[in-house]
């Protein structure tokens, strides 16, 4: 736990969002919604967009990767086929993660 209040958390949080730090911004939306209490329209609207930036820009990066696996030169291979499995990882954990939010409140 961080220490904030709800307020600062979504303070921060928003302020995240202003510079574009979206997985900063996703930490903070995460710890508001696990606090007790119900999630209303604002905060819920904050945790969207928090993980829609952050899953969007891992299968954006997953989808240029896959394209360039394509034009790889075969020793290279490997190499390209673990970062793809990087990126899979990080965008089922937060895919996991998004879904027991949703599921526990």
């Amino acid at each position: 736990m961080s220490g904030y209040s709800r307020n600062d958390e979504l303070y921060m949080a928003q302020l995240a969002e202003q510079a574009e730090r979206f997985p900063e911004m996703v930490e903070h939306m995460t710890r508001v919604v696990r606090m007790p209490g119900p999630v209303n329209i604002k905060e819920r609207n904050l945790l969207s967009v928090a993980y829609k930036n952050v899953v969007g820009s891992l299968r954006s990066a997953w989808r240029k990767v896959a394209a360039a696996e394509e034009v790889t030169p075969r020793q290279h291979q490997p190499l390209v086929q673990q970062y793809l499995e990087t990126l899979e990882t990080e965008l089922r954990a937060h895919c996991r993660c998004i879904l027991e939010i949703t599921e526990s409140n």
